[in-house]
């Protein structure tokens, strides 16, 4: 029998392969309601989507870089670059670009050699707001090793096969069937479709394919088609442009006026009787009026109701495929700015999200082609509204966060090219930044921009203290030496440096540290309010966390240990209700989803707790407690920082478990020694969000690799914490 390890791998071998298969609607009657009102809704999505600009990224250095360029295109818009540039995160975020001599970007701009991208991609844009799915051929090269050429295949050409059902194709796949298009053949002779007809049969297995889907609520094998599900507004809509076409055609008064020449009552009754037979469908009623006049009331248009239900059911259309009325050119009465607010809705949350569908798709199957770390991003540029931009410049000008020289490029215009490109903008017109800082000619109670003043920059291994060279000047070298001591560089501010430049996040659990280095420059105006405004952020900033539960019996050992200190000795930390090891602190940016899928690919650590030492007190007091080595432990801390946004609070990791905040280290005498040498797995982590949340992820088994030690009732003992030994 299969043990629960392997039948989640079964399980998950079989989701993953499990593209294609299933058939969710007709795809050919889909085809077949590709008009009206549904036809200039798709393709207003796909003239915005041969619009998008094709990058390429090499995130090599950067694994997260991708992650913080959506989460700025979101917070931002359209203007997240220079955005990005402005507040210095540019260098974090942006990677590197790949040029248009890149393979990989010629072939997305140019598919195959018939065909240009944006010509692709509103084919793509087609195929999936008809049918929920979107089928790409990936032809490869002699060597199989890349694509070379790119095909959109329509989704109502092709009979889908379930993996596994040939041998020739285990994952699945697709045949070209002749049936497919027969509806639209019909009506063409065979030279038109001779050169498609010859592909009749072909199997083309999944390996060579890209799917690009809308996920379907139980169908793994094909996609929810938005055409599908708002198939009776569709319907309906197709239905009243026919007798709409039906009824005008009729005349403008729905009357049809016969004259005849026969007097014969007889015979005028049996024509009268034939009409009415003929036109009884169409809601007519035939009456002879005279000798040789017959009228044939029709239902009026106010009675078929035709305006009213044409914008119903329009305005249900667009809805399903998220398109607004302004995008189509609807648009009488519009202010600019409620126009361009409505084309930017319909680009961010109806075109952009597909854009990123695709690309995301795309990096899966030919990214991986040229590196584990290359992505396709397709950006659609918004439509921004100038009125909007001319207020926040307006307004940026005037409160100090901008340069001369950002204003002018933001207008369009050259910069000056000299200094005057670095003086601030403020209410008075541009000032020079060293006399915002400087006491003589700032104004009083002023408080200096901290981004300019002191930024905090953190790195791996380091923390480095970014200042502006007239500051660094007036530092006196006993607050040099405490930085220094303490592991931070004090280093001028240099925007052209490589290095230089904070994330834009601030670390102020050295709140001490950053106050005595305000205190410490006399002639800096408004030094006070500066001083209190750094202790307020400090206080409220806070990160998100991973821990690693103890044991039962450990923690309980802990917990007696710390009980047993003196009250006397404790400080305002007091002792450590939940004894645990943190795998990393400084969490930020990231949901406790994003967290716990990282999390729970971790496997349980071996750890094994030293002696009893202490830390360097803080505001809380010196922290007591127990040293824990374990190399796996490191490793994990590498992974959540190769894998989270996050501030490196401290430049070396030292695992550690703390047992209470005393006064002074000397209280460690004797304690902890029942958990002094002992071993044990942590297997459960806990992830505790800024907010307070808390959650707990159970962490994998411990792969029993080549050296690893064999299951024994001994290993048991340890993965509980109740062993004594430190050998396993």
């Amino acid at each position: 029998m299969h043990g629960p390890a392997n039948l989640y791998e079964i399980l998950d071998e079989v989701l993953s392969m499990y593209r294609l298969g299933d058939v969710a609607s007709d795809h050919r009657a889909e085809l077949e309601g590709f008009r009206g009102w549904n036809y200039v809704a798709i393709t207003s999505v796909a003239r915005q989507a041969t619009r998008a600009l094709v990058y390429v990224y090499d995130d090599s250095k950067d694994p997260l870089a991708r992650t913080q360029r959506k989460a700025l295109r979101m917070e931002f818009g359209a203007r997240w670059r220079e955005e990005s540039v402005r507040k210095g995160l540019v260098r974090e975020h942006q990677g590197t670009v790949a040029d248009s001599t890149h393979p990989l970007m010629r072939l997305l701009n140019r598919p195959h050699p018939r065909q240009s991208g944006g010509a692709f991609r509103w084919e793509q844009m087609v195929q999936l707001r008809l049918h929920g799915c979107c089928l790409v051929f990936n032809r490869p090269n002699v060597l199989k090793t890349r694509t070379v050429e790119r095909y959109v295949i329509p989704m109502a050409m092709v009979t889908p096969i379930r993996p596994g059902r040939y041998q020739s194709m285990p994952r699945g796949g697709v045949i070209i069937r002749p049936q497919s298009w027969t509806t639209y053949s019909a009506s063409y002779d065979e030279e038109s479709f001779s050169a498609i007809r010859q592909f009749v049969g072909v199997e083309l297995p999944a390996e060579m394919l890209t799917v690009i889907k809308y996920p379907h609520p139980f169908l793994k094998g094909d996609g929810a088609s938005p055409t599908n599900a708002a198939a009776p507004w569709i319907d309906a809509s197709n239905a009243l442009d026919d007798c709409r076409d039906k009824f005008y055609r009729e005349g403008p008064n729905g009357k049809l006026l016969l004259t005849s020449d026969e007097d014969d009552p007889e015979k005028l009754s049996e024509v009268e009787d034939n009409l009415s037979r003929r036109l009884s469908d169409d809601g007519a009623a035939v009456t002879f009026v005279g000798k040789a006049t017959s009228v044939v009331h029709k239902r009026t248009a106010d009675e078929m109701q035709f305006v009213e239900g044409h914008d119903q059911l329009r305005d249900c259309v667009l809805a399903a495929h998220g398109v607004s009325r302004s995008s189509l050119g609807i648009q009488d009465g519009m202010t600019y700015s409620s126009l361009a607010a409505s084309l930017l809705g319909t680009s961010m949350l109806s075109i952009q999200p597909d854009m990123d569908l695709i690309a995301d798709e795309d990096t899966i199957t030919l990214g991986r082609e040229y590196g584990e770390h290359v992505s396709i991003e397709l950006e659609v540029p918004a439509v921004n509204d100038p009125e909007l931009e001319d207020r926040r410049l307006e307004a940026d000008s005037k409160i100090g966060v901008m340069t001369v020289g950002e204003y002018r490029t933001k207008r369009g215009e050259p910069t000056f090219g000299n200094e005057l490109d670095g003086f601030i903008l403020t209410a008075n017109g541009p000032v020079d930044p060293r006399t915002l800082i400087k006491a003589s000619g700032a104004a009083s109670g002023f408080i200096p921009p901290v981004d300019k003043a002191i930024r905090i920059g953190h790195r791996k291994l380091k923390h480095v203290i970014d200042v502006d060279p007239t500051l660094l000047e007036e530092i006196s070298p006993q607050v040099t030496d405490i930085f220094e001591s303490s592991g931070f560089r004090l280093r001028p501010l240099d925007d052209d440096n490589e290095e230089s430049g904070s994330s834009g996040l601030w670390d102020w659990s050295y709140g001490t540290d950053a106050v005595a280095f305000v205190k410490s420059i006399p002639s800096l105006s408004g030094r006070d309010e500066l001083e209190s405004k750094l202790l307020e952020v400090g206080r409220a900033h806070k990160y998100a966390c991973v821990m690693l539960k103890l044991p039962e019996a450990i923690e309980d050992a802990v917990l007696r240990e710390a009980a047993c200190l003196n009250d006397a000795d404790l400080s305002v930390g007091g002792r450590e209700d939940e004894p645990h090891v943190t795998a990393l602190y400084g969490i930020t940016g990231a949901s406790v989803d994003e967290i716990a899928r990282v999390v729970s690919r971790l496997e349980s650590p071996l750890v094994s707790f030293r002696g009893v030492t202490s830390f360097p007190g803080g505001d809380r007091g010196v922290p007591l407690i127990v040293a824990v080595e374990s190399p796996a432990l490191h490793a994990i801390n590498r992974k959540l920082r190769d894998s989270l946004p996050h501030v490196l609070t401290h430049p070396k990791y030292n695992p550690h478990v703390t047992i209470a905040y005393v006064n002074d280290s000397s209280a460690m005498d004797g304690a902890c020694s029942s958990i002094t040498g002992r071993s044990c797995y942590l297997t459960k982590a806990i992830i505790s969000m800024e907010d307070g949340t808390k959650a707990v992820v159970p962490l994998r088994r411990p792969s029993m690799q080549e050296g690893a030690p064999a299951v024994t009732d001994e290993l048991r003992s340890v993965i509980s914490g109740n062993s004594p030994s430190s050998t396993i």
